[in-house]
C-alpha cells in the first residue's frame, strides 16, 4: 500500500528519486503514465494489469475506448529502478506534467501520483476546500 507524500527532485537527466519506504515494492519494476490531469500515475506491474483489467470491463463505446486507450497506452512508459532507487520520467511524460525540478511524490492506495510541487500544492488546496464536503456525502454511514 502506497501512502504519504515526500518532496523529491528530478536530476538533470529527468531521474526522479522513489522514495525508499516505496521501493520494495517497485523492485519488479514501475508503469507510469499519464493521470487525468497535470500528474502522472505509477504502478507496479500487478496493479496495472489489474487497472487495465478494470478498464477494460467498463462500457464504453468503440470511439471511447479507441480515446481513452491511446491516453493511456500512447505516452505510457515501463521503468525500472537503477541501483540507487532512481527511475527515469521519460521527456514527453515529465512535458504532459510540467515535471521541471521539484515534484511531490504522493501514495495513492495502489499507485503513485507524481505532481509538480507547485502544482500539487494547488490540488492540495482544492482538496482541503472540496475533501471533507465529498466525504461526508459519500462516507456518511460509515464515518458519522
Amino acid at each position: 500500500m502506497f501512502l504519504g507524500e515526500f518532496e523529491h527532485t528530478l536530476d538533470s537527466k529527468g531521474r526522479l528519486s522513489i522514495p525508499a519506504r516505496f521501493r520494495a515494492d517497485l523492485e519488479a519494476g514501475l508503469v507510469v503514465t499519464r493521470g487525468l490531469g497535470d500528474y502522472l500515475m505509477a504502478f507496479p506491474p500487478a496493479e496495472w494489469e489489474r487497472f487495465i483489467g478494470d478498464m477494460r470491463q467498463r462500457e464504453m463505446t468503440l470511439a471511447e475506448s479507441q480515446t481513452i486507450s491511446r491516453f493511456i497506452f500512447a505516452r505510457a512508459a515501463e521503468c525500472t529502478l537503477d541501483g540507487h532507487g532512481r527511475t527515469l520520467i521519460p521527456a514527453p511524460l515529465r512535458q504532459y506534467a510540467h515535471l521541471d525540478t521539484d515534484v511531490t511524490v504522493v501514495g495513492m492506495d495502489t499507485h503513485l501520483e507524481i505532481w509538480d510541487r507547485a502544482r500539487w500544492a494547488e490540488e492540495q488546496d482544492r482538496v482541503e476546500r472540496e475533501g471533507l464536503q465529498v466525504a461526508t456525502e459519500q462516507f456518511r454511514g460509515l464515518w458519522l
